[in-house]
């Protein structure tokens, strides 16, 4: 038996859009299959495009923000180097998911992430605060990360 529930004002929206710093929400898709509800959105925050979703099941609504950023590298290094460095910023930093995304000559995409579980009705404004700074500061961290490792890279 499919349930198709539909939510239009979801928390998560009218929480965010209440942020002075963040502009540019959108909706970009909504979908119910299989007693599971997905909801994808972007929106603006100091200088970057953000991405979430929530996706809503019967036992739990898992949130998940990203960013991606790209950095551009002094020198050309070995994917092995950069694989090992997001291995270890991800083992200090275990509230974010740093993914590579791309990695061609001199030129790097991260993806960075958080995921966290809670009912849409029960998020809150310091919850979101928190989510989005961290965020907004990771990309800049690990571009300190990297040239603690000796990985230089440029300013784009």
């Amino acid at each position: 038996m499919e349930i198709s529930v539909i939510m239009t004002d979801r928390n998560i929206q009218t929480t965010l859009v209440k942020f002075e710093d963040i502009t540019n929400f959108q909706v970009r898709r909504t979908a119910d299959a299989d007693q599971m509800n997905f909801y994808d959105f972007g929106f603006d925050f100091s200088e970057l495009r953000y991405s979430g979703s929530q996706i809503k099941s019967p036992l739990f609504t898992l949130n998940r923000f990203s960013v991606m950023f790209v950095f551009f590298l002094k020198k050309e290094v070995t994917k092995l180097a950069i694989l090992e460095a997001i291995n270890q910023y991800n083992a200090e930093t275990p509230l974010t998911k740093t993914e590579l995304m791309r990695f061609r000559g001199k030129k790097l995409e991260v993806n960075f992430s958080i995921d966290f579980i809670n009912n849409d009705e029960d998020i809150t404004t310091n919850q979101l605060e928190a989510v989005v700074n961290i965020m907004s500061a990771t990309p800049e961290d690990f571009g300190k990360h990297l040239l603690e490792r000796k990985i230089a890279i440029s300013q784009a």
